[in-house]
């Protein structure tokens, strides 16, 4: 056992000094390469070829900011295709800085935001503030990139293990204007902490029937009948409990708290006529609540997230 733990070691770190070589080379030769014509052309050429070689929909750029923006975008022009940036930071001006020389980047102002409130117990008037500084301080909001866990942070369950406030959470960021990202385990409910611990294995560990598996494969399902994308994120009910809003005929409630209470949300999409029924489609059970006297009662039992949709239109579709 001694010899499988040194041959490990001996390993890992040679894989470290290789990893700390591309880190060199990607943060300072690089960039010193980029001020040269001929290397600018070579890269723009390149991921062109890739683009149309493989037949890529979209690109995800590592650690932008370690390269001048006016670079991205002849990069990304030269791709001909979406291209999200990445830089971990929380300001949305410092992100905002990067939409226009890139066509989007990570949301990591909406990620570090809303994961906060939903382990802490933030007021839900800060997801009111998330969307009205996004639309207020980037080009374009609706094509930014939306998640709640990824290989460079720890998971969110790695050290808040409450399940219905990562449902909440996930729900929150899906149905967000952006282009939702889900990170592969998320869907198995994964709890690993710091990398590498967040990169867990997959495979033995593939549940179809599971729980949150499930309620993944729901979110997407409705994000998809429904397309959400093509329909403005607008703000329905907020207060110290709750946020809701609708995309289309989509209505999107969540919660930060575990009690049993009720709210009356009367702001409806213009689509709601008096007695439809909408109905959740994360629920297990019979969560169906219909329009009345222009009123939706919406009641939350233990902290669950609701998703409602019109029932005529889920049996048709």
């Amino acid at each position: 056992m001694s010899n499988v733990r040194s041959i490990t070691g001996m390993i890992l770190t040679k894989l470290n000094i290789v990893d700390y070589l591309i880190y060199q080379i990607l943060t300072k030769i690089t960039p010193m390469l980029l001020y040269f014509h001929d290397h600018r052309e070579e890269l723009k050429k390149w991921i062109k070829w890739v683009i149309d070689e493989f037949d890529i929909d979209g690109i995800r750029i590592d650690t932008v900011p370690h390269v001048k923006r006016e670079f991205w975008k002849e990069y990304t022009d030269a791709a001909g295709c979406y291209a999200v940036g990445e830089a971990l930071n929380g300001d949305p001006h410092f992100l905002a800085s990067y939409q226009g020389p890139l066509p989007a980047m990570l949301n990591y102002h909406a990620f570090f935001a809303s994961r906060d409130l939903f382990e802490k117990g933030y007021s839900m008037y800060t997801l009111r503030d998330v969307v009205n500084t996004d639309n207020e301080v980037f080009p374009d909001p609706t094509v930014l990139g939306t998640f709640v866990d990824n290989h460079d942070k720890a998971r969110f369950l790695s050290y808040h293990s409450d399940q219905k406030n990562y449902q909440n959470l996930l729900v929150f960021n899906f149905f967000l204007q952006g282009i939702p990202i889900v990170y592969y385990g998320t869907e198995q409910s994964f709890n690993g902490g710091d990398d590498p611990w967040n990169r867990e294995t997959l495979w033995g560990n593939m549940d179809t029937e599971s729980e949150m598996y499930k309620f993944v494969t729901n979110m997407v399902n409705a994000r998809k009948q429904f397309k959400v994308w093509e329909h403005p994120h607008i703000e329905r009910y907020v207060n110290q409990d709750i946020y809701a809003f609708s995309r289309g005929d989509v209505l999107i409630a969540t919660t930060n708290v575990h009690t049993s209470f009720g709210v009356d949300i009367t702001y409806l999409p213009d689509s709601y006529k008096e007695g439809d029924i909408l109905c959740n489609v994360l629920s297990t059970g019979n969560d169906c609540i219909t329009v009345t006297n222009g009123s939706l009662n919406v009641h939350f039992d233990d902290g669950e997230p609701k998703v409602y949709v019109p029932q005529a239109r889920l049996v048709k579709e």
